[in-house]
C-alpha cells in the first residue's frame, strides 16, 4: 500500500513523503519430484523442485541452511528425509519433507555343492543351497535365470553361478568347476 511518512527531530517535522510498500510474502512450499530412486546399481537419488520454478531471486535448500542451489535439481542424495525449502529474497517457504528410501540390496553370492562326473555319468551337476526362497532366481551364466536351484547335465568346465532377487538385483558370482570324469583317458 501507499503510506505517508515524515520525521520529527527536535520538534521540527520533515515534509511528508509518500512511500509505496509491498509486504514480503514467503514463497509457497515447494513441489518436488523424485527423479531417481536408489536401485540395485545406484545408491543415491535425485530430486527436482518443480514449483516454484527457478527465477530471479529464487534459491533452494534441502537442509534449510544452504541456499546456493538456483536450479532446483539435487543429485547424489543418500537415503533419508530432506526438508526442502525455497528462499525468495529474505523470505523462506515452509518445508516439504521428501523421503528417499534405501534401494534394494543384491542377494548373497550363491553357496553351492557340486556333483562331479564319474566314469558312468560323464556330466556333473550343481545345487545352490543358499540363498533360497520366494523371488530368488538362479543363473549359471549371469544372463539366463531359472527358478530351480539345480543345474544338471553340465559338461566339464568353469561356470559362474549367480542369484537374482525379486527387485532384479544380481549377486556377485560364485565360481564352480566341473572336472572331467575321474579315470578318463585323454588321447
Amino acid at each position: 500500500g501507499t503510506f505517508t511518512v515524515s520525521q520529527t527531530e527536535n520538534g521540527c517535522a520533515s515534509n511528508p513523503a509518500s512511500v509505496q510498500a509491498s509486504p514480503a510474502f514467503a514463497p509457497p512450499a515447494p513441489m518436488v519430484n523424485i527423479t531417481q530412486q536408489p536401485d540395485c546399481s545406484l545408491s543415491a537419488a535425485a530430486i527436482t523442485i518443480t514449483q516454484p520454478q527457478p527465477g530471479p531471486g529464487i534459491s533452494y535448500s534441502i537442509d534449510g541452511v544452504d541456499y546456493s542451489n538456483t536450479s532446483g535439481n539435487f543429485a547424489g542424495l543418500l537415503p533419508g528425509t530432506y526438508q526442502v525449502t525455497v528462499q525468495e529474497g529474505s523470505c523462506v517457504s515452509t518445508a516439504t519433507a521428501v523421503t528417499i528410501a534405501p534401494g534394494p540390496t543384491e542377494p548373497a553370492a550363491p553357496v553351492t555343492s557340486t556333483t562331479q562326473p564319474t566314469c558312468s555319468n560323464v556330466l556333473g551337476s550343481v545345487l545352490v543351497s543358499s540363498p533360497t526362497g520366494a523371488g530368488i532366481l538362479y543363473s549359471i551364466d549371469g544372463q539366463n535365470f531359472q527358478q530351480s536351484p539345480v543345474f544338471n547335465s553340465l559338461l566339464p568346465g568353469s561356470y559362474q553361478l549367480s542369484t537374482q532377487n525379486a527387485a532384479g538385483c544380481i549377486s556377485s558370482p560364485s565360481p564352480v568347476t566341473i572336472d572331467p570324469p575321474s579315470g578318463s583317458v585323454h588321447h
